[in-house]
């Protein structure tokens, strides 16, 4: 997504059918990264997310896809990757930053992140897309 704004006007992209399903099943904890925050909006608009938390990864702090709207509907922790910004924690997905225990745990991302995270909560349902 990130490479789009370097393509010259006029240039042909093919794209893919979306894959997989993420269906809400209740509040919980919700890990993303870049792009991976689409399929939450719809969950934070439409549910009760009372009580869950959003981890959301970007490279940098203008990546951050509706961050006012994210505020304003649940708890969020935002990450950076590529710059150090007061505010935001850094680097990349561990097991260090999570704190609390969680009954469910919903992850979108590119499939290294999602694999990382499956390794943090072994114990956990945990929703993947």
């Amino acid at each position: 997504t990130a490479r789009l704004k370097y393509l010259d006007i006029g240039v042909t992209v093919l794209l893919g059918a979306p894959f997989g399903s993420l269906n809400f099943s209740g509040p919980g904890l919700f890990i993303c990264a870049g792009s991976g925050v689409t399929p939450f909006l719809p969950m934070f608009k439409h549910f009760d997310v009372k009580g869950s938390k959003l981890y959301y990864w970007n490279s940098f702090e203008n990546e951050i896809i509706m961050k006012e709207f994210l505020d304003s509907s649940l708890e969020c922790k935002f990450f950076l990757t590529q710059e150090k910004k007061e505010g935001y924690g850094f680097g990349r997905v561990s097991k260090e930053v999570f704190v609390g225990s969680y009954d469910r745990v919903y992850v979108c991302g590119p499939v290294g992140f999602v694999e990382v995270v499956k390794k943090i909560f072994p114990d956990v349902a945990v929703l993947a897309w």
